[in-house]
């Protein structure tokens, strides 16, 4: 079955390729058409201003890309040092001694970069998260379960589709600390 779909999706290629050749040899016929009413020297002149519009678009076009994709490049980096960051403070939230006094700064650093970096769905269900864990009667399993949500986000996020992660797998490697019976 597999051999027919690929099969079909060749023969489909094939004859997509066939009608752009098709358009463009009617292109170019119907453009030979047009100048061969002109001058030779005045379709000479159109055909030269013409490439070099098109070549002119053509560079812009790839610079434009390119920038773009540094762009997204410095933006990944960005976002890549706050999940690190994410996990990090999560991880010694249930420290004692001197990292438990430098969770606070951390937890503000962390807020910064998901406020600056974060998409919507990363953002609420930080938020909820951050509702949880201030409230007085704290219920461990709901906590980790959004704990869970978050990272499942910022996967998202980063490109991740998520598939076959099971519940309790993320934070399972991450949150050790933390059982669920």
């Amino acid at each position: 079955m597999k051999t027919l779909g690929t099969f079909a999706s060749f023969l489909l290629i094939l004859g997509l390729f066939a009608l752009f050749l098709w358009g463009a040899y009617m292109g170019v016929k119907y453009i030979i058409a047009r100048l061969s009413f002109l001058d030779p020297t005045t379709s000479i002149i159109l055909i030269i201003i013409s490439t070099v519009a098109l070549l002119c678009c053509l560079i812009i076009a790839g610079t434009i890309k390119a920038n773009f994709g540094k762009r997204n490049v410095a933006f990944q980096q960005e976002k890549a040092a706050m999940y690190g960051k994410f996990v990090d403070v999560w991880l010694h939230s249930n420290k004692t001694g001197n990292e438990k006094e430098k969770l606070p700064a951390e937890l503000e650093k962390l807020n910064k970069m998901i406020v600056l970096w974060g998409n919507s769905q990363v953002i609420r269900q930080y938020k909820q998260l951050l509702q949880m864990t201030g409230e007085e009667k704290q219920d461990k399993a709901s906590i980790l379960s959004q704990t869970e949500k978050v990272l499942l986000e910022m996967r998202k996020q980063a490109g991740e589709k998520n598939h076959n992660i099971k519940r309790k797998d993320l934070t399972g490697i991450i949150l050790q600390n933390f059982r669920i019976q």
